[in-house]
């Protein structure tokens, strides 16, 4: 058990990277894996406020949660919808069909960084029935594609 000179509250907000993170006790942030992480209100012996994961024994420092871990959007805020990619503009309640005719949904679940996109979160697609091969805008367009949106 850390003493309590190791402990102090969590500033109800915190300035990480030039943005202000919602750090009090109660928030909760969302990780790209789907995951939800809140807030503890207490700060580690460096300062930083420490989150927790809602489900498990999981804590992350609010630098780790947002450098390693990556956090998607704050529980709460309206979730990101939309995609451009190379220009084109890609919609998570779309169904997108790829050169073979295949579909692909949306997952529920983003990659905090696609490969060839460094640090811009891209939506994660599956064909029905295989839920385990994910892939996301980049990899499809690459892998499959050109990829078309389905039309009614």
């Amino acid at each position: 058990m850390p003493s309590a000179n190791q402990l102090r509250l969590a500033p109800p907000v915190f300035q990480l990277d030039g943005i202000d993170w919602d750090s009090a006790a109660g928030t909760q942030y969302a990780d790209f894996e789907g995951r939800i992480w809140e807030m503890t209100g207490i700060t580690n012996a460096e300062g930083m406020p420490i989150a927790a994961a809602v489900k498990g024994d999981a804590t992350a420092s609010l630098r780790e949660l947002v450098r390693k871990i990556g956090v998607f959007h704050r529980i709460g805020d309206p979730i990101p919808t939309t995609y451009v990619y190379e220009g084109r503009t890609y919609r998570t309640d779309r169904t997108y069909i790829d050169a073979a005719g295949d579909t692909w949904t949306y997952n529920g679940t983003w990659d905090p960084e696609p490969p060839g996109a460094p640090d811009a979160p891209s939506p994660n697609f599956i064909r029905p029935g295989e839920p385990e091969y994910v892939l996301d805008i980049p990899a499809l367009e690459h892998y499959h594609g050109p990829i078309q949106e389905q039309t009614p």
